[in-house]
């Protein structure tokens, strides 16, 4: 099974928290998943910049990190979101571009 939606481009205030939640709904049965969700310089980079934390209500996945967190250096990451089911198999569910800007307003 092939289910991934790419959100293009996610734009974070560098030191700001950050949620975002997004509405699967009935297009990938969530329960019994497990979900995870990273962040690395690049696809294939084994560093991970940044784990985020990762809540479910079964329609709607809620992805979110405090502002400690988000104190990482400016720039354009990659990200994406992996739901491991009961059985076993990994689906990345989205992912895309995750950057990090700094505040202009001081």
């Amino acid at each position: 099974m092939v289910y991934t939606t790419k959100i293009d481009l996610l734009g974070i205030v560098r030191g700001d928290s950050f949620e975002l939640c997004v509405e699967i709904g009935e297009a990938f049965p969530l329960a019994g998943c497990t979900l995870r969700a990273q962040v690395r310089t690049y696809a294939g980079d084994y560093r991970v910049v940044l784990d985020l934390d990762v809540d479910t209500d079964l329609q709607h996945i809620i992805l979110s990190a405090p502002a400690a967190a988000m104190r990482i250096a400016p720039g354009l990451y990659a990200y994406d979101v992996v739901a491991t089911t009961a059985e076993g198999q990994e689906v990345t569910l989205f992912g895309g571009k995750f950057e990090i800007v700094n505040r202009v307003t001081r």
